[in-house]
């Protein structure tokens, strides 16, 4: 590249094959071209490599790492190695960026005076085609709290994924890369992140399509013994960056939620060996916070695990419900 570009796109990429076709075309046909395109191939054993190589040799602002296969956190960390740009955008391989999205955040950037984070919604994209929006509880556009946004995001599970976030490559040279991590890093990435921002702009924008049938890294593997891990080990990563914070007994309840929440995951992955313990701590954090009874997600983890002891079939039908939804950490 010719100069040093303001963004750089980082896209892992693991066994995808030709559903990487549709991410690099939205990506290489943006209206603002100044970037950097960072394909990592995770040690794929298909035609995914072949694939990125061969865009690589029309379009110069692709660079490919090829490393062995480590997860997720690892081909994240070794695409910001090798990013020049001011900026960066994580995305997956799989999803859709809008037309015009980069053309839309660089001037975000620009007429916000270049803040250190630009935040951004996106849609989920269904396999049976229909689609929802990834905001259920919207936060106001504009300038906000980094610290009052984490809360939100603990509390609500909105804004916790990566790939919506535009941030100064910065940032990222002294976060934590867990390579136990399948599931939940988002949250751990963009904790640490917004935790070390100074000024953060909130753009009601929704910029790309999250595709929930395809083979993503992020999507892989959902119910392994892997999976099951790291959905017990995100929680405790979040609570140990937190514990030497002067925030952190005000953050008590949030931190709580991010475990429970975690909980329902566990079920939706089909795993009951735990159910016990988890309904004697639901109990216990809606004694100690009554107001989590009327929390979304923990309240439909207590409908679960009344249902799972009295009504089975209700529990599976429930359970099943929840799995078509689709919509993890």
């Amino acid at each position: 590249m010719d100069k040093k570009p303001l963004i750089s796109v980082i896209i892992p990429v693991y066994n995808l094959g030709r559903e990487i076709i549709p991410t690099l075309d939205s990506v290489c046909g943006q209206s603002y071209g100044h970037l950097q395109i960072v394909v990592v191939n995770d040690g794929s054993t298909d035609d995914s490599l072949r694939i990125v190589r061969e865009y690589a040799a029309r379009d110069s602002r692709i660079a490919v790492v090829d490393k062995p296969n480590e997860g997720l956190a690892l081909a994240r960390r070794s695409g910001l190695e090798r990013a020049e740009g001011d900026y960066i955008h994580h995305l997956d391989g799989g999803d859709i960026l809008a037309p015009g999205a980069y053309e839309l955040l660089v001037d975000t950037l620009r007429s916000n005076g270049f803040p250190d984070v630009v935040m951004f919604e996106f849609r989920y994209r269904f396999a049976d085609g229909r689609t929802s929006d990834s905001c259920s509880y919207p936060f106001p556009e504009g300038w906000t709290d980094s610290m009052e946004m984490l809360r939100h995001i603990w509390f609500t599970q909105n804004y916790h994924s990566t790939l919506q976030y535009l941030h100064r490559r910065s940032l990222a040279c002294e976060l934590h890369f867990d390579s136990r991590l399948s599931l939940g890093e988002d949250l751990y990435y963009t904790t640490q992140l917004l935790y070390r921002a100074g000024r953060v702009w909130l753009l009601h924008a929704r910029l790309f399509d999250y595709v929930q049938d395809a083979g993503s890294m992020t999507r892989c593997g959902r119910y392994s013994d892997r999976a099951v891990e790291s959905t017990l080990l995100f929680p405790e990563l979040v609570y140990d960056f937190m514990r030497d914070k002067p925030e952190f007994e005000s953050v008590q309840k949030e931190l709580l939620v991010i475990r429970l929440v975690a909980y329902l995951l566990l079920i939706r992955m089909g795993r009951r060996e735990r159910m016990k313990m988890m309904v004697t701590e639901i109990r216990r954090a809606c004694q100690q916070y009554p107001e989590l009874r009327s929390h979304r997600e923990i309240h439909f983890l207590r409908k679960l695990l009344a249902l799972y002891g009295r009504f089975p079939l209700l529990y599976r039908i429930e359970l099943w419900h929840y799995r078509r939804e689709g919509k993890v950490l």
